[in-house]
């Protein structure tokens, strides 16, 4: 997803019943070479390159981000408009921070809800209640479970056999697989031990038709380029403008 183009870059992953993130500014392969990022053992994992919102350029403010009790991570797109308001109500419950992320406080609302609630869906249903603006994002709880939910902000789930994967693009999981879900605005996915069940914002399950896409699409789309930045930088001369600054991704 480097294309779009962003200024750090994050990895969480769960292994043995733990979430560890490792997070920092800079490139892929910088931030890769600092921390080790190919190293994070798990079979799940959540990554995200990030275009700076809200906060500065900082190791900190990087995604994934932490629950201030470290029983969830998360990484998402978008704005939570009323991020200031629901911090001040966190604060007082007791919650920390560290980030000058609205996506922190999007990580801490959703574990306050699944304190509270004891259910994943319902702590997903309860903090979409809450929260204002368009947004994607994906969380990966302590259990191995994997929740995510959309608002006008595209997220679609690859399928293949038994694994899923989930991206503002399909060009995030076109090599491994060619069978896609399109999430609909208003949507909630659950990915556990029992597989993908999608549900409405109201909670009702819902069924999203697969869709097969051509496994061509990438290697179109991109041409002969290793990557998409020497694309756009080669078809400047025709467009007669730069690369675009796109959306942070996760």
């Amino acid at each position: 997803m480097e294309y779009r183009g962003y200024d750090s870059v994050g990895v969480a992953t769960r292994s043995r019943g733990r979430i560890q993130v490792r997070k920092g500014v800079g490139g892929v392969s910088a931030v890769n070479e600092s921390v080790g990022l190919d190293s994070m053992k798990g079979t799940i994992g959540i990554g995200h390159t990030r275009w700076a919102s809200h906060g500065g350029i900082t190791d900190i403010n990087a995604h994934p981000h932490s629950s201030s009790t470290g029983g969830l991570a998360l990484v998402h797109n978008g704005i939570v408009e009323n991020h200031k308001e629901l911090k001040e109500e966190l604060l007082s419950c007791g919650f920390t921070f560290e980030s000058e992320t609205d996506t922190e406080v999007l990580a801490n609302l959703l574990q306050k809800n699944y304190d509270d609630a004891g259910d994943i869906l319902e702590a997903v249903l309860r903090t979409v209640r809450r929260i204002r603006g368009d947004y994607a994002f994906v969380a990966m709880f302590e259990d191995g479970t994997l929740a995510a939910a959309r608002l006008h902000v595209p997220l679609i789930i690859g399928v293949r056999g038994g694994a899923h994967f989930l991206s503002s693009d399909v060009l995030g999981f076109i090599e491994k697989t060619d069978d896609a879900i399109y999430m609909d605005s208003g949507d909630v996915a659950v990915i556990g031990d029992a597989g993908l069940d999608i549900y409405d914002f109201e909670g009702n399950r819902v069924r999203r038709p697969l869709t097969k896409v051509s496994k061509e699409f990438a290697d179109v789309y991109r041409g002969e380029f290793a990557h998409f930045t020497q694309k756009e930088i080669s078809e400047q001369p025709d467009t007669g403008s730069g690369p675009a600054r796109g959306p942070q991704t996760p």
